[in-house]
């Protein structure tokens, strides 16, 4: 008898809480690394389902800390990889920092 991993779509999405608070430990890293005031853009990509509530979840973990509004400044993609993974990028499009967040 042989196991298949499930794909990301058939993943569990990690709890909202979960992606609230890792979206605002990533922007406290990016402030401790003095990193924040050279961020031109942050992206989100959702990959987990349900995909509406885990982009909430992003922009409320963002609200307040990162350096734009995140409700109107964000830029969300789909597709296959980790449930939610966060990316900001200098205003040269380099990658500051990545975090990814797995399924449970």
């Amino acid at each position: 008898m042989t196991f298949q991993a499930p794909s990301p779509s058939e993943q569990p999405a990690p709890p909202v809480g979960r992606i609230r608070a890792a979206a605002r430990r990533f922007v406290r890293d990016l402030a401790a690394d003095d990193l924040l005031e050279h961020v031109g853009r942050i992206e989100s990509l959702v990959a987990a389902p349900p995909a509406p509530e885990a982009s909430r979840a992003v922009i409320v973990g963002l609200a307040g800390l990162a350096p734009f509004d995140p409700a109107r400044d964000l830029i969300f993609t789909g597709g296959e990889g980790p449930a939610v993974r966060l990316t900001a990028f200098d205003r040269g499009g380099r990658v500051l920092q990545r975090v990814e967040l797995a399924a449970p």
